[in-house]
């Protein structure tokens, strides 16, 4: 950006003289004391402001000499510096600083100036107002961005935030709900029955034959079950239910406000989409499994007790024909369980 015709340019260097460096050693000395106080900006930066600074008070220093209103061109160009801070990911306030500085120290140049060159008031008065606005949109601008840059971090953080608690909660191998989610449901589920007495049922679900798989097709054959049973499942069941991995080839589900007739309903659905053959690296597998039952209130009101009977029910459902079974106490009894 040109600074002036070349009469221009005489007039403002007779009219500057010793003004502009005095000027500008005051803008550093202020400055300095600050950044001796808080001392994070980096050379680099506050040599490449000096160099806006000198260039923005010889634009001022032409707009009292040369009697010249000011530009919207060079307005722009002295606010838009604070973008180029913000943009460095620099600090706020210390920058802010420098800002403030640069603007209260170049209104006292531009008064002292103007006074000694008898300049008239409508050429000082948009020329203090200029100084001033484009401080302040510097520091707004630097401000906003700011800002944008920390609403954009906490955005970051947040989908970690919910990436490591989804890591926490979740199997890494099926994306099923792990156990810490499982217990957290459950307790749920119980605390929605003592409140309002609305029954509901769980379940263990455990492959049968998984060890075979993976004995002798290989563990990533049997990974590879475990997620179609994942896919498999997941259909089945409502939004509200919870079907976690519990550990290896077995599974664990809540099923809310579901009484025992539903969740023997649920329980054979699940064995039919369990028999969905599928083929891994040329073999055709038809995964099979075992499911036991227990609801509250019949089998238990604490979550301790229903697992313990789920996984009794488990037990008698593997050695019966239709692979399900629900907690009896009189089954359990002829079975020498008790």
């Amino acid at each position: 950006m040109p600074l002036a015709s070349s009469a221009e340019a005489v007039a403002l260097g007779l009219a500057l003289g010793d003004r502009l460096p005095a000027c500008l050693g005051l803008m550093e000395e202020r400055i300095q004391r600050i950044d001796q106080a808080n001392p994070v900006l980096s050379e680099e930066f506050r040599q490449r402001e000096r160099l806006r600074r000198q260039f923005a008070v010889m634009l001022i220093g032409r707009w009292i000499v040369c009697g010249e209103r000011v530009s919207e061109e060079e307005a722009a160009w002295i606010s838009e510096q604070g973008r180029v801070a913000a943009a460095a990911g620099l600090p706020i306030f210390a920058v802010a600083k420098h800002y403030l500085i640069w603007r209260d120290t170049a209104m006292e140049f531009v008064r002292n100036l103007a006074l000694e060159l008898r300049t008239p008031d409508n050429v000082l008065a948009p020329t203090l107002d200029a100084i001033r606005t484009s401080a302040d949109a510097s520091i707004m601008r630097l401000v906003r961005d700011y800002d944008e840059e920390i609403h954009r971090l906490r955005q970051l953080l947040d989908e970690e935030r919910l990436s490591f608690r989804h890591q926490a909660l979740h199997d890494p191998l099926t994306g099923m709900p792990n156990r810490a989610l499982f217990h957290d449901r459950l307790e749920l589920a119980l605390a929605t029955y003592r409140r309002e007495q609305i029954p509901f049922s769980i379940m263990l679900l455990d492959l049968d034959h998984f060890k075979d798989i993976n004995d002798t097709l290989g563990h990533q054959i049997g990974d590879l079950v475990l997620r179609h049973l994942a896919n498999q499942l997941r259909p089945i069941l409502r939004e509200v239910d919870t079907l976690a991995r519990w550990g290896g080839d077995e599974f664990a589900l809540v099923l809310p406000s579901a009484d025992l007739g539903r969740a023997i309903g649920i329980a054979g659905r699940l064995q039919n989409a369990l028999n969905t053959p599928l083929i891994a690296q040329g073999f055709r597998l038809t995964p099979e499994g075992s499911i036991g039952v227990a609801t509250c209130p019949d089998h238990g009101r604490d979550g301790e007790t229903l697992m313990r009977h789920a996984d009794v029910a488990l037990y008698i459902a593997k050695r019966s024909a239709q692979r399900i079974a629900t907690y009896d106490e009189g089954k359990i009894s002829a079975s020498g369980l008790t």
